[in-house]
């Protein structure tokens, strides 16, 4: 069996623990399988370090132009009489050429790509599956919102939603994402994050440790914002202002608690580089409990030192994620909607605040700000026992998963 896995995001260590545990996973189900990973124009540094190491997998990265990408995925839907012109183009070529030869096509699990992102090169290895019907499964993904604002936004949502209602099998991970689907006539099946599908034991690198000490610590995980579509016209200070009472607030109510703060994103600024605004917020109020964890430590790494956290204040997706997985107390700073569509379907949305909108007026930021400090007071009283909450998203995702070998075994015996 040949199993193409395509659009592996890169650069952050949320997708990173997707990855790792989609590959685990089909792996231990697929022992015999031959698995490919496409990255499209990816860092192959990156690709490198989050591959999971079996004899079976292989990983790929080629550049091709967005601009290619857009024209291609028009012609080849609407346009499939010029489809053999692009095999012209020797990269190309070569990608179709890897999912002509799958079994089966997976799109790997991560963000809103289909949707407020726009990603052409996302829509056109799929359209490639597509034309040669291949089997697909959309794995464990957020979608939307979509828009008709201008031209180009009107033909990505038509492509898209022309591809999710071709999809053999469609794994939405948020609530939003579902009823989006449901609006648009999509068929889906809920999970959660692909993350809660594997949980590695490893030990806590001895440099942390060094750093960390014996002390007890809250993992606070900002997020700069500004990178996002949503906040491009946000002053990153209104933002900055918001993490710096955060900070405020556990000096004053928790001033035997280090300040850890762990980067989810590396080795692409695109997304915001982490690391690098934590360094700039640390300096901008240069607290002594803070500690900023370089980013080049994994996933699995981080989730260890989660394990021996307080709580975490996680303003990245998986920081969240990463907290449940690891039984721990959260409050979630909910920047977009794939972050309240998870927690809606673990019903807790009560560790959470939505923060889309708490910075265009100073009235709502500081209302919002007292109501975040009230979640994390809460969270750190809190001393229940936090794993029913983990194995509840495990069982969601693993009851998924096995939906998905189902599809993936019958598709492959036609």
């Amino acid at each position: 069996m040949n199993i193409v896995i395509v659009n592996q995001p890169l650069g952050n260590r949320g997708d990173e623990a997707a990855h790792r545990a989609l590959v685990r996973e089909i792996n231990k189900r697929f022992p015999e399988a031959k698995v490919e990973v496409f990255s499209p124009n990816g860092n192959p540094a990156i690709l490198k370090e989050i591959s999971v190491k079996n004899p079976n997998n292989y990983y790929n990265s080629e550049k091709i132009s967005y601009r290619f990408y857009r024209y291609f995925v028009r012609y080849i839907l609407y346009s499939p009489a010029l489809y053999p012109l692009w095999g012209l183009q020797p990269i190309f070529r070569a990608w179709i050429n890897k999912l002509k030869w799958a079994d089966v096509v997976v799109c790997a699990p991560g963000g809103i790509c289909m949707g407020g992102f726009m990603n052409w090169s996302h829509v056109s290895f799929l359209a490639i599956a597509k034309y040669y019907h291949k089997p697909i499964i959309y794995f464990c993904r957020s979608i939307g919102p979509f828009s008709d604002e201008t031209k180009d936004k009107k033909v990505f949502k038509r492509v898209s939603i022309d591809l999710l209602k071709h999809f053999d099998y469609i794994s939405l991970r948020d609530g939003k994402s579902q009823k989006l689907a449901d609006s648009l006539g999509v068929k889906y099946h809920s999970t959660t994050d692909a993350a809660f599908l594997d949980n590695t034991e490893v030990s806590v690198p001895n440099e942390i440790k060094a750093v960390i000490g014996d002390k007890k610590y809250i993992v606070f995980v900002p997020n700069s914002l500004t990178w996002h579509f949503y906040y491009k016209n946000t002053p990153q200070d209104y933002i900055d202002t918001y993490y710096i009472d955060i900070i405020k607030h556990i000096e004053q109510r928790y001033p035997d608690c280090q300040i850890v703060m762990l980067p989810q994103t590396f080795m692409n600024p695109s997304w915001g580089n982490d690391v690098d605004y934590f360094r700039d917020l640390h300096k901008k109020y240069p607290s002594n409990q803070i500690t900023v964890i370089d980013d080049i430590y994994g996933s699995d790494v981080q989730q260890a030192v989660i394990k021996g956290s307080e709580m975490v204040i996680g303003a990245r997706y998986h920081s969240v994620v990463f907290a449940i997985n690891q039984a721990r107390p959260f409050c979630a700073l909910s920047y977009e909607h794939k972050i309240e569509g998870l927690l809606q379907i673990l019903k807790s949305t009560d560790s959470m605040i939505d923060i889309k909108d708490i910075f265009a007026d100073k009235d709502v930021l500081t209302k919002a700000t007292e109501q975040t400090l009230g979640i994390i007071d809460k969270a750190m009283a809190d001393k229940s026992d936090r794993t029913f909450l983990r194995d509840k998203a495990k069982h969601i995702a693993l009851e998924q998963f096995d939906n998905i070998e189902q599809t993936i075994r019958r598709k492959c015996k036609k």
